[in-house]
């Protein structure tokens, strides 16, 4: 699973600081979870529980959400 982040108008050092803090606390997936948006994709994602929608995106996810931590910590440390 690919994930990509887009960063518009913003400064390198800003980017920076904020990979700074992913490193010292990543986020938990849950909480990503309450805000990602367009999680009804499925032909009757409609009538699924928003609730269930994120939970199920967050349980998917968990292991995406510990590599992305280790890979900004890699740029963070300059090893990419």
């Amino acid at each position: 699973m690919d994930v990509g982040v887009t960063v518009l108008d913003t400064e390198p050092e800003v980017v920076n600081s904020i990979m700074v803090q992913i490193t010292a606390s990543p986020p938990n997936i849950d909480s990503i979870a309450d805000i990602v948006e367009n999680l009804q994709s499925a032909k009757f994602g409609e009538m699924v529980p928003d609730t269930l929608l994120r939970r199920l995106w967050a349980k998917g996810r968990q292991g995406v959400s510990d590599r992305m931590t280790d890979v900004v910590r890699e740029i963070v440390q300059g090893r990419r």
